[in-house]
């Protein structure tokens, strides 16, 4: 006979969950923004990929919360908990110089690396969606270490 155990995730991991690809999108949208207002091709599309990749970690979490029993569309599309980044969302496009816009996707990582490791101390975690979690964390911070470098090389004007 073949037992199959189902994981169901408790309420709070879903919730925790739930915000963590909210601030991936929001990071997208953010991005998208900030990349459209640049000049610089090369800049554009290193920002441009930052909102893909983290578009593509909204819908890979998406897809787990659906299979652990979840609703990843329960959550206000605009509500991103403790996230201070919302009310500043009108101003995040005015990047006065490359550098800036650089140094504020850095700190967008920055944020969404926290809400990560916020989501990685639950102790409700199944160990597949940790290990995805772990993975996607560490494409965030290469990203944020990317974003560090060149900002390094720009030059403010």
């Amino acid at each position: 006979m073949i037992t199959i155990s189902l994981y169901k995730a408790p309420r709070g991991v879903l919730d925790k969950l739930n915000r963590l690809i909210q601030t991936l999108r929001t990071a997208k949208k953010m991005f998208e923004q900030t990349a459209s207002l640049l000049e610089n091709y090369q800049l554009r599309n290193t920002i441009l990929g930052l909102a893909q990749e983290n578009r593509q970690y909204a819908d890979e979490l998406a897809a787990h919360i659906h299979i652990i029993g979840g609703d990843s569309e329960k959550m206000d599309p605009g509500a991103e908990s403790g996230d201070d980044w919302a009310g500043k969302k009108k101003d995040w496009g005015k990047a006065g110089d490359e550098r800036t816009a650089v140094n504020r996707c850095a700190m967008r990582e920055q944020f969404t690396g926290q809400q990560y490791e916020e989501v990685l101390n639950e102790p409700n975690l199944h160990e597949n969606l940790r290990k995805l979690i772990l993975n996607q964390l560490q494409g965030v911070r290469y990203s944020l270490s990317q974003m560090r470098m060149l900002s390094t090389s720009l030059v403010s004007p």
